[in-house]
């Protein structure tokens, strides 16, 4: 929600103690409304900054958009992550991802 409330104050100059996201539960038909907090909104903002320089750090050149070398991207040992990566097939074969028991090798 703070990354909302962060996209509203950027495109519509609202600021974030102006701002009451809400809650939208379908299955229920229930709303619930939620204030936003600023000190959250800012910390948002921080870690996406932090976020984006350690990917933009990877990069071979930044302003093209090429990726680096291979070594720079390691796979994650949380082999749940790669379930819902669409990039799964760069380290597995055919995309699929073996359980931890499995003998594997990456590509």
């Amino acid at each position: 929600l703070a990354g909302y409330a962060a996209f509203a104050e950027a495109k519509w100059g609202v600021p974030p103690e102006r701002v009451t996201a809400t809650l939208a539960y379908l299955a229920r038909g229930e709303t619930t409304d939620v204030p936003i907090d600023p000190a959250a909104v800012a910390r948002f903002r921080d870690e996406a900054r932090a976020s984006m320089a350690r990917m933009r750090a990877t990069l071979a050149d930044p302003a093209k958009n090429v990726a680096g070398p291979e070594e720079s991207y390691p796979r994650t040992e949380e082999r749940w992550r790669c379930r819902g990566c669409s990039f799964r097939s760069e380290c597995w074969e055919g995309g699929r991802v073996p359980a931890d028991d499995e003998a594997t090798s990456p590509r």
